[in-house]
């Protein structure tokens, strides 16, 4: 008999033979998989720890604007001694990395190795704390907070910068080493950039500085900031945020009334299409800048620290007078003076020692406010777990109620089935008793 060559036949399965060919495939796509290796990026591509931390913080739903003014609050703080101790540290490394121990006073900057480096760090750090009085910059800090203005704004001449600082030779430093200061230290994963483009980067930023109109991006657009005619009623009272008051501000008052000024210039020009997009807004801005400027801004309450440390050393170890000197400008480099080290013929050495004044400011500024973050989001990441758990268990109760409820309605479904079939017998039982009397 001849096939039908129009019958078709689709063999198929068990599914016990189904399971074996399934689990063969997937044991020979595992032993064809190359081995897995978890990827090796380099430090320098990595996402920094300050925008990982706001990501986290955007994930949550968090708004880490409270966290940037409890920062900036404790640095500017008239009352403590947090800025100070981190100078004070920043000063001792300083000392630490030229080979110099202070007490008792050791001078070894060809011999001492890295581990003892370490050592002199540690032990002028806690030398210093003792001789150096913590309150060496509580009188300044005001002044500090008007030179951040000018390192963040502008101008450099004029009414509004001569009232912001009436020093024109401080207001050119001031503006030189913020322009320096752009693209060296970095404590977010900005744009990579070439070197020309830093430096394009940096004439346009001094052309704003000294013009006092400077463009920063806010929330996803672009906003050019020009400080008031007068830019002492965020220092002394009397503004549109501050009416009738008489007392002075505090520092960190003054950046308060700074920043609600951005936010108002700002919501001035919002533009529809960013009302959604989230970037930076001003007050980090603020806070990256103190970071990357605080070296420059300390710096001219420096000279008597040194010679405070001078004077120790020369008393404790009866040296002849001037037998022992320690000019800042040997310890402290400004932003321009490392900025031209990177293309110097200096060693890699000296380069250390140029900029471990700098470096180590800095980074004690940024761990203090990646620690104040992390305290702060460990404990609102322990409540959203606990909510989370919570609102899970309740889930499971009610999914326990709702398998409950239904099993109930299906034994009560049985049951009426039940009772309609009896109905239904004593009919028929009835009916027939009646047909059976009636015999």
């Amino acid at each position: 008999m001849a096939i039908n060559p129009n019958t078709y036949f689709a063999p198929a399965l068990t599914d016990l033979q189904s399971e074996l060919t399934a689990k063969i495939g997937s044991m020979k796509s595992i032993l064809a998989l190359p081995n897995i290796k978890k990827p090796n990026i380099p430090k320098d591509q990595q996402i920094s720890a300050m925008d990982y931390l706001l990501k986290v913080f955007s994930a949550l739903g968090i708004d880490p604007q409270v966290i940037f003014n409890a920062f900036l609050s404790s640095i500017f703080d008239e009352a403590t001694a947090k800025l100070e101790e981190f100078v004070i540290k920043g000063i001792a490394d300083s000392f630490g990395q030229k080979g110099i121990q202070i007490s008792p006073y050791i001078n070894a900057p060809l011999t001492a190795n890295s581990a003892q480096i370490q050592i002199f760090k540690d032990n002028n750090f806690k030398y210093l704390k003792e001789l150096i009085p913590e309150t060496f910059l509580q009188t300044v800090k005001q002044k500090i907070a008007k030179d951040l203005m000018i390192m963040i704004f502008g101008p450099k001449d004029g009414p509004v910068a001569e009232a912001l600082n009436p020093n024109a030779a401080e207001r050119e430093y001031l503006i030189s080493n913020a322009v320096c200061g752009i693209g060296m230290f970095a404590i977010s994963n900005d744009p990579q950039l070439r070197d020309s483009d830093i430096e394009y980067t940096r004439i346009k930023k001094r052309q704003e500085l000294e013009n006092g109109q400077v463009i920063y991006e806010i929330s996803c657009q672009d906003v050019k900031i020009t400080l008031p005619e007068n830019p002492t009623i965020f220092f002394q009272g009397g503004g549109v945020n501050t009416a009738g008051q008489t007392l002075p501000l505090t520092p960190y008052q003054s950046i308060v009334q700074v920043n609600q000024y951005v936010v108002n210039q700002s919501q001035k020009i919002n533009n529809e299409k960013n009302s959604n997009k989230v970037g930076k807004s001003f007050l980090q801005i603020l806070v990256e800048a103190l970071i990357n400027s605080i070296s420059t801004l300390v710096q001219p309450y420096l000279p008597s620290v040194f010679t405070t440390i001078q004077d120790a050393v020369t008393a404790e170890n009866n040296f002849p007078a001037g037998s022992v000197s320690f000019p800042t400008i040997d310890f402290v480099a400004s932003m321009c003076e490392i900025n031209n080290l990177s293309s110097s013929n200096d060693t890699d050495t000296e380069k250390k020692r140029k900029k471990e004044f700098v470096r180590s400011l800095l980074n004690s500024l940024l761990k203090d406010l990646i620690k104040l973050l992390l305290v702060y989001l460990i404990k609102r990441f322990k409540k959203f777990v606990k909510d989370y758990f919570a609102k899970k268990a309740t889930e499971r109760q009610k999914r326990k109620a709702e398998k409950a409820r239904l099993k109930y309605e299906k034994v009560l479904s049985k049951v009426k089935d039940t009772q309609d079939k009896v109905e239904k017998y004593q009919a028929a039982i009835s009916v027939l008793t009646d047909f059976l009397g009636a015999i």
